[in-house]
């Protein structure tokens, strides 16, 4: 099938990596007081980079996502920088995860036109910011024009003679994953179906791509099915497929070397007779829009319809799709593992994306290049002299991976307490651990309390839950 004839069918986009907006995008520059101008840069400056899928030209030259996972990645110089959005017709604000010269992670809720993304000023010269969508809501409409929920950028403001600088490159290794709320990481953090208890970014699809440096596609609606619509006015999955939202055709231009499909959860109603037809079509779709892509079907992790999507990859004799079987990679009974026996935790996740990667790496010849970590802290207990300390293992979830993790973890005292250093330096060894002391100070009232926390950064560039420091004294 040829390129145009990719575009008038099924139109795939799979991991914007860099797209490139129109090569005449200018920025504009406003006067401000005191002296100078700012300067504004539309979304289609070709020098901002977008992964996921993106809309580029939504109202204009907006960009706009209803997905989460998706990025925004640009490189600039000065002390501060402006997110402008529009908000006009969201009626439930998204939620981001805003990375600045690979430090720690800063949450923002896009529930205004104008935010800071570097509030307390940087050191002049060049910065990184990274921008991941943590999650739109999935119940609010995101498919009909105008969305009442997704992340539309409209850009950036720079101040007075500062500049954004050329973009970073796209990864070599290209993924996409389509599933339904699990993909898009519904109550990984908690309870609320909100964005609150949501986040893309530590799904078992996030956590696999990063294993393999990859640009990822994040593609995961709420009660989606093969057969069954999704919440939020979104289609069936096969429906959805070759759009970004409704009359928003995905890029034809990037093609994976990786699909996952992690479907079939949500068809709950109809029997395997009916659902193997719908399911070998779907398979039909995707491999009609990459023909040369690794596709892996996983099997619902609840089992639901395991037995005709093997039948249906076993049928396709197709020697680049893959049956996932994914039995017994979590307990349903286990709070550990999911936050209400459908939707697995953060560390459900960890579990899933430990047991995917392997497979995705023995079957296509990619390393593993690097792993995510859990952490853990003791419990603190009290010094001669009063100093409070605590032992954080790291662990490494992918011995497979090519070098160990590294990175810093992040020391947070409680009001009361003081810490002697704030940022700490781990290095994982050979048997795929590391362990830091923390050392705080104060004077801890009767009972068990909390006097501190951490958070482990991977590589400088993703983090671990944060982890609590808890320490227990008896009343006198």
């Amino acid at each position: 099938m040829t390129r145009d004839r990719r575009a008038l069918a099924l139109s795939l986009v799979l991991l914007t990596g860099t797209l490139l907006g129109p090569p005449t995008a200018t920025a504009a520059a406003a006067r401000v007081p005191g002296g100078g101008a700012t300067t504004t840069v539309p979304s289609s400056d070709p020098r901002i980079g977008f992964a996921g899928r993106w809309e580029r030209h939504y109202a204009g030259d907006e960009a706009a996502t209803v997905n989460s996972g998706s990025q925004v990645r640009l490189a600039f110089t000065g002390r501060r920088l402006t997110a402008l959005f529009d908000v006009s017709t969201i009626t439930v604000p998204p939620e981001l995860w805003v990375t600045v010269d690979g430090g720690p992670r800063s949450l923002v809720t896009v529930d205004r036109a104008e935010i800071d993304l570097a509030p307390s000023g940087l050191r002049p010269g060049a910065h990184e910011v990274r921008i991941d969508v943590k999650d739109t809501d999935q119940v609010t409409n995101r498919w009909l024009p105008p969305l009442g929920d997704a992340v539309i950028l409209r850009g950036f403001r720079l101040p007075p003679g500062e500049r954004l600088l050329p973009p970073p490159r796209p990864a070599p290794v290209r993924m996409a994953f389509f599933g339904d709320s699990i993909t898009e990481g519904i109550r990984a953090l908690g309870q609320p179906l909100t964005p609150d208890g949501a986040d893309g970014t530590r799904t078992y699809a996030s956590v696999a791509g990063r294993a393999f440096h990859a640009d990822i596609q994040l593609v995961g609606f709420g009660k989606q099915g093969v057969m069954r619509t999704g919440v939020g006015n979104v289609p069936t999955a096969p429906e959805s497929f070759p759009y970004n939202f409704q009359g928003s055709a995905a890029d034809p231009g990037f093609d994976p070397g990786i699909v996952v499909l992690l479907q079939g959860s949500n068809d709950s109603t109809v029997t395997d007779e009916e659902f193997a037809p719908a399911y070998a079509s779907y398979l039909n779709e995707v491999r009609a829009a990459d023909p040369h892509a690794w596709i892996f079907a996983m099997e619902p992790l609840i089992g639901r319809h395991s037995a005709v999507i093997q039948s249906d990859v076993e049928h396709a004799a197709d020697p680049r799709m893959v049956f996932v079987n994914t039995d017994g990679w979590l307990d349903r009974h286990s709070t550990a593992d999911y936050t209400d026996t459908v939707h697995p935790t953060v560390a459900g996740h960890l579990k899933v994306a430990s047991r995917l990667v392997p497979i995705i790496s023995r079957v296509t010849g990619l390393p593993v290049r690097s792993s995510p970590v859990r952490a853990a802290a003791s419990d603190v207990t009290k010094e001669p002299g009063g100093t409070l300390t605590a032992q954080v293992r790291i662990e490494q979830v992918l011995p497979e991976a090519l070098r160990a993790a590294s990175g810093t973890v992040l020391v947070t005292a409680s009001p009361g307490f003081t810490t002697d250093r704030d940022r700490l330096r781990y290095q994982v060894g050979r048997d795929g651990t590391a362990t830091v002391t923390v050392r705080l100070h104060g004077t801890p009232p009767a009972g068990t309390s909390e006097v501190g926390s951490v958070r482990v950064l991977v590589d400088d560039a993703t983090e671990a839950l944060p982890v609590p420091l808890l320490v227990t004294t008896a009343s006198t």
